[in-house]
């Protein structure tokens, strides 16, 4: 996950989706130069291109925006955004999918979001699976530890017959409990190393490619 992270912060977005740009820009935005910089950052960070919305802010101002500069920024920006990494990014940290990508850009995307969306479930169902060994584990502690004073109290000395040939049967029914309880872990813990790998796969498939 360190890689999925830091492709994150690269792309600057995180967990809780994309952020929203204002409404209105302030008038330090809208001042000559800054027009390819901030086409660039609204590509770069996932952002539709805004550049009508932003020669009507600037409008009421007075102030001419250079499209043909936010345009050309903005094109720079989405195509480092619309990669297959950062779509598997996006999936992976179970952000809601958003797709600015141009035509040509939107299939490589999409496949590293849908991706990323395999990763971040089968990351759910192991760590569902991780909580359910837990719980058995702290069981399989009780089960063993009545069975061992079942045990106890089988080979005192002042047992009766009756009372032996009931902790008998006691320890014979926590044993099946005890066997049981490994087994369903045994399986659990196989299980996850199964789906573990097959995560990996999808990590290292991406990078593969």
């Amino acid at each position: 996950m360190l890689r999925v992270f830091s492709v994150m912060l690269c792309l600057g977005f995180g967990v809780h989706g994309q952020l929203a740009r204002a409404d209105a820009l302030s008038p330090h935005q809208c001042r000559p130069g800054d027009w390819h910089a901030m086409g660039y950052a609204d590509g770069r960070n996932g952002q539709p291109s805004a550049s009508d919305e932003h020669r009507a802010g600037c409008a009421a101002r007075s102030i001419e925006v250079d499209v043909a500069a936010y345009e050309l920024g903005w094109q720079e920006g989405i195509a480092l955004y619309c990669t297959e990494e950062s779509g598997f990014a996006l999936g992976a940290a179970g952000a809601r999918f958003s797709d600015p990508c141009p035509a040509d850009l939107k299939a490589d995307f999409r496949d590293g979001y849908q991706s990323g969306r395999q990763f971040q479930l089968a990351e759910s169902e192991i760590a569902e699976l991780e909580s359910m060994v837990v719980e058995l584990t702290d069981e399989l502690g009780h089960v063993s530890a009545e069975e061992r004073d079942a045990e106890a109290h089988l080979i005192r000395g002042d047992a009766t017959a009756t009372d032996r040939y009931r902790w008998l049967e006691g320890i014979k029914f926590l044993s099946r409990e005890r066997s049981t309880l490994e087994s369903e872990i045994d399986a659990l813990e196989m299980e996850i190393e199964s789906r573990k790998e097959h995560l990996e796969l999808l990590r290292t498939g991406l990078v593969a490619r």
